[in-house]
């Protein structure tokens, strides 16, 4: 399986099904969470939701997935939250294994264990095992030792390792960092990976009791990450990677690739290799037919390794199509009257004519300082391009092109084309300034060839649809009920904004290759809108057009000028485009004589009247004529993708937002009102 987002430890049920702990994105978002890999193959968010960030450069989500001994309780390890989530199994879920719920379950499914005891806590509960009761033992990599629950379910650590010799530099130490957890007779076997410099050979495998003794079995490892025991007996260790001498320990990137290494104890306390240049391996888990699994964290795979011997697995190698139902299509329903079969098609599907026609907006100041906003590439780092470069009146709001030219560019739609220098703005920060060998601000287009992954969309009636962008990451749903707009960017939710088609507009100025640009490249997203903002505050015609929108003309530029209004503006500007007064509309208000005979033969054939195997409105229905729904319908990826798959030149579409592997490739439905106009199609602009 790939495709997984950091995983981790694995834990494998009764049924042959296997759980993926993932880390996430590390992108301070809620990402981490559990796989679940069913045992026909089928890969799916079991538990989702969970904080994903950094530590040191690494990521920091959930590494840890474990069953109790007894099978009723599955812990799950989280890093910084203190303590341990748990699920409680049902009867039937013990007797029949976890199924995959139609929605992943969120921290309001869960229970929680190893609770904080005034300081005491868990930080990062990297892997853990059970002593002979049954009672929680975890390593936590960041407190450095290994923690045990109490009887009334609070935490103390039985163990705390003390500072590893440094190896290439006799006169320092590292610190021990416990990762692999696993429990041999009374003893606790750990992995020590050896912190920050990483030196070569500074991990170890150690044995550990509840009396704090601590004795060595292996040491001169490389980055050691876990330790487990097969059915057999086998003790099998793994290791991470190998680090670059002298790099960075807190970027991630030291980290050599294919270094990683599997390997099994000797009775003579030496280890065998087994497998070597794995690829940032996390655990390994040995099944009762003798073949393992192993996570590889960074690619986002799980393997699994099978021995000479024919050793076999539950989960399906090579899946058969499952057998589904098709709709056939017969012979045609004959129709007689066109007219009142079109209107009782029309009161079964509930439409309506003229849809949001009394949300557009009026020429309101906001609309007009939108539209000043929206044409004006003072929102763009390099100041090259604006709003409507690729969202253009001349090609219906978007840019006719299969996929647009961001920053960089010259020109509007089809025949826009790359520069091959770019001028820096004032912000531009001193590196790239000093990489100007004529002591100027043009620079070398680094943008020239990459396009932005995806097709541009139509902003008419773009205010109208349930989800923002193809993949939904403005999450108009929670806005629906009374809340505020949740997207995966923590700080943009703390805005706490209720309109997501305003929201949406944070996004486009702060992505690289979009609007951002060499200027600000390598900056933060709320740090770019920072700079924006400070770049409006400066320009005084702009300040008057806030106050006269929004405020007051007594209110200083930081008041005036904010990030809300900024982009309520924007949305106003783009309310004004709500276009719903077609022939159609009139011929739903009553007018027979709005469409053609063709047109009408069209509308029966296109809403499954004619033949119900020929149903566009399944996923066309509705007065915007999608359902808001996201499908995986085939639609080819040109272009550079978004980075997903092992080897990052893949777009996963939904799943980037939902994180379920179950949503690889899903798209949004896109609306059919003025499609005519907004060729090229669907995410890709394939067609």
């Amino acid at each position: 399986v790939d495709g997984l987002f950091g995983p981790l430890g694995l834990e494998a049920l009764a049924d042959g099904s296997l759980l993926v702990a993932e880390e996430g994105t590390g992108q301070r978002d809620d990402s981490a969470g559990v796989s679940l890999i069913t045992p026909d193959g089928t890969v799916g968010r079991f538990i989702s939701g969970l904080p994903s960030t950094r530590d040191a450069g690494d990521l920091a989500g959930v590494p840890l997935v474990k069953l109790s001994p007894d099978g009723t309780t599955l812990y799950v390890g989280n890093f910084g939250v203190g303590h341990l989530w748990t699920y409680t199994l049902s009867a039937d879920e013990q007797a029949h294994g976890i199924a995959l719920p139609a929605t992943p379950l969120t921290t309001d499914d869960l229970g929680t264990a190893m609770a904080r005891l005034n300081n005491v806590m868990l930080i990062n509960p990297f892997d853990m095992t059970f002593d002979a009761a049954g009672v929680p033992v975890v390593a936590d990599a960041s407190g450095n030792g290994v923690a045990k629950e109490n009887a009334n379910g609070t935490t103390r650590f039985i163990h705390r390792f003390d500072q590893l010799p440094n190896p290439v530099m006799a006169s320092d130490t590292i610190e021990a960092v416990p990762t692999g957890i696993t429990r041999v007779d009374d003893e606790y076997w750990v992995t020590l990976t050896g912190g920050c410099p990483y030196p070569a050979g500074g991990g170890q495998l150690v044995a550990i009791d509840e009396a704090r003794n601590q004795r060595t079995i292996v040491d001169g490892l490389n980055m050691p990450i876990d330790v487990a025991v097969g059915p057999d007996g086998t003790v099998w260790v793994l290791e991470f990677a190998r680090f670059t001498a002298d790099a960075d320990c807190f970027s991630g990137k030291g980290y050599q690739t294919e270094t990683g290494r599997l390997s099994r104890l000797r009775p003579d306390g030496t280890l065998e290799t087994v497998i070597d240049h794995l690829n940032f391996p996390g655990a390994v888990l040995p099944l009762d037919d003798g073949s393992l699994y192993i996570s590889e964290v960074l690619p986002g795979r799980v393997l699994h390794v099978i021995f000479d011997g024919g050793a076999t697995s539950n989960l399906s190698e090579d899946l058969a199509p499952s057998a589904q139902t098709r709709v056939q299509s017969g012979p045609r329903t004959p129709i007689n009257d066109m007219h009142a079969t079109l209107r009782a098609v029309v009161a079964a599907q509930g439409l309506t004519p003229n849809p949001g026609a009394d949300q557009q907006e009026d020429d309101t100041p906001a609309a007009q300082l939108g539209q000043l906003l929206f044409f004006d590439p003072i929102l763009s780092g390099d100041k090259n391009i604006s709003c409507a470069t690729c969202h253009h009146p001349a090609f219906a709001g978007a840019d006719g092109r299969v996929l647009p030219i961001g920053t960089g560019g010259v020109g509007l739609g089809p025949t826009r084309t790359f520069t091959d220098t770019i001028l820096l703005a004032d912000e531009a920060g001193t590196v790239r300034r000093l990489a100007v060998r004529n002591g100027g601000d043009a620079v070398h287009n680094p943008f020239a060839g990459q396009f932005v992954p995806r097709n541009s969309p139509t902003i008419i009636n773009s205010a109208l649809l349930p989800q923002q962008f193809w993949d939904g990451r403005v999450q108009s749903y929670a806005a629906a009920g009374g809340g505020t707009v949740k997207t995966k960017e923590r700080t943009v939710n703390d805005l706490a904004m209720t309109d997501p088609l305003a929201v949406q507009a944070l996004f486009p100025v702060a992505s690289l290759h979009e609007m951002a640009g060499a200027t600000f490249g390598g900056l933060a997203p709320q740090d770019i809108r920072t700079h924006l903002l400070d770049r409006l505050r400066a320009v005084p015609a702009y300040v008057d057009r806030f106050r006269d929108a929004f405020g007051t003309a007594d209110e200083a530029p930081a008041e005036a000028v904010t990030l809300s209004r900024l982009v309520e503006a924007l949305a106003a500007f783009e309310r004004r485009f709500i276009y719903t007064d077609a022939p159609w509309d009139r011929y739903l208000a009553g007018d027979e004589t709005a469409l053609s005979d063709a047109q009408i033969q069209g509308a029966l054939l296109f809403f499954g009247a004619v033949d119900p195997a020929i149903n566009c409105a399944q996923c066309h229905g509705g007065d915007l004529f999608t359902d808001g729904a996201f499908r995986n319908i085939l639609a080819p990826q040109l272009g550079p993708g978004k980075g997903n798959g092992y080897t990052g030149r893949e777009d996963w579409g939904r799943a980037g937002v939902t994180f379920d592997a179950r949503d690889r490739y899903a798209f949004r439905t896109p609306g059919l009102r003025n499609v005519t106009l907004t060729a090229p199609y669907l995410h890709s602009g394939a067609y």
